[in-house]
């Protein structure tokens, strides 16, 4: 098979053993089963973007997030990159903080959910039910798709304690869930698309994930 290669952004890990640069696994299986290779973008501030791309023969960006601790550094890091992609116009997509990150970019903000995260009180009480049936308990909860996609409704994971507050300028929602909290952003005509909760965990809706991955097919190969 031959890989279409996209750039994603550097987790970063800290351990015992050291700070770590790197891929999560779950990330390479997912992409890679629809035919994409992820190459790691050398976090260096001198770094020329554009050779890099096109010595590796990038057709996309990936902003996965993934981070525990967003530094001022990580920050401007991911924002220079996310400029010197759209300024060769390729597309660039957004996984969980990857959300974050291009909202940030175009001006948006975020606010605390405690609802979408590990730490309400309906996660603990499943969670504690799940481990007596000796089970492991994944928050999900629905949510409305409109435009972008032909599917209107569909569930998906929640993992996070930030959401969007304030839309970035020319960022508009596509999936929100029942609260109205937003899971999904897009520009089409800037090629950016963004999703809040992680498809590579193999647990939101298969018609979701299919739809959307066919999406970013056609924006790695400009049909849109």
């Amino acid at each position: 098979m031959d890989y279409i290669r996209l750039a994603v952004t550097p987790r970063h890990v800290e351990t015992r053993g050291g700070s770590f640069l790197a891929i999560e696994q779950k990330y390479q299986e997912f992409w890679g089963k629809y035919g994409y290779e992820l190459c790691l973008i050398p976090f260096r501030p001198d770094l020329d973007v554009e050779k890099y791309f096109q010595e590796m023969g990038i057709k996309g960006l990936l902003i996965a997030g993934g981070y525990r601790a967003y530094t001022e550094e990580i920050r401007l890091f991911e924002h220079r990159i996310i400029a010197e992609t759209l300024k060769i116009n390729l597309p660039v997509f957004g996984v969980c903080c990857g959300l974050w990150s291009i909202n940030g970019y175009f001006g948006g903000k975020l606010r605390w959910n405690e609802k979408h995260s590990k730490r309400n009180v309906r996660f603990v009480v499943n969670y504690l039910l799940k481990k007596l049936q000796g089970k492991k308990h994944i928050p999900m909860h629905p949510v409305e798709i409109k435009g972008v996609l032909k599917l209107k409704e569909a569930m998906v994971n929640a993992f996070h304690r930030k959401v969007v507050d304030k839309l970035g300028e020319g960022l508009t929602p596509f999936i929100t869930a029942p609260d109205g909290e937003i899971e999904g952003i897009h520009n089409l005509d800037k090629k950016i698309i963004a999703l809040q909760f992680h498809l590579e965990h193999g647990n939101c809706s298969p018609e979701l994930e299919k739809e959307y991955m066919g999406l970013v097919g056609k924006m790695v190969r400009k049909q849109i």
